[in-house]
């Protein structure tokens, strides 16, 4: 999966205020176009802890012919390109990973990219998709629907990962 990328100008330059201001002035322009920014509900399938439990025998690269329902919140974002997405998901006290493909999205290209462009660390998510292992094994839901349940409209603290610790320990800066 790499790095994120990281683009200059971005988010992760901005003080908490300029963060707050700029995200809660897309979000009124969202709003003003007619889209409900906060939407009722999101029914789910399963909790994260449970699709854990009932997918970890999975091998590397199978995917599930079947439809799931998560929600949680995005503690990291990993942009591959505009048109693949990496989402760490939390909930319930575990993390599952949204792998985002334009070409499986039910969405149109340009309406994934503007999308995904708007989701950040913190939003509360919702997604329905199939249950599967990616090449490289790891635990995944690859959605067909995306949606944002609530956006945050605070900074989130950065999240780094030593390079001696293993990727399941999380190190908050």
């Amino acid at each position: 999966m790499g790095k994120p990328q990281q683009q200059p100008g971005g988010d992760d330059e901005l003080d908490a205020t300029q963060y707050f201001e700029n995200r809660k002035k897309a979000l009124m322009s969202e709003k003003e176009t007619g889209k409900n920014i906060y939407p009722h509900k999101h029914e789910v399938s399963m909790t994260i802890p449970e699709f854990i439990e009932k997918y970890k025998e999975l091998e590397s690269g199978e995917h599930r012919d079947e439809q799931v329902s998560l929600a949680g919140r995005i503690m990291i974002k990993h942009e591959s390109s505009s048109k693949l997405v990496f989402y760490d998901l939390h909930g319930w006290g575990a993390k599952v990973q949204v792998m985002t493909n334009a070409r499986e999205s039910e969405l149109n290209e340009h309406d994934f990219i503007k999308l995904h462009s708007s989701v950040k660390r913190g939003d509360a998510i919702g997604v329905i998709g199939s249950p599967g292992k990616t090449k490289r094994g790891e635990l995944s839901i690859f959605p067909k629907s995306f949606i944002v349940l609530s956006h945050c409209v605070h900074m989130m603290p950065r999240q780094k990962r030593a390079q001696n610790e293993s990727r399941k320990t999380d190190e908050w800066a």
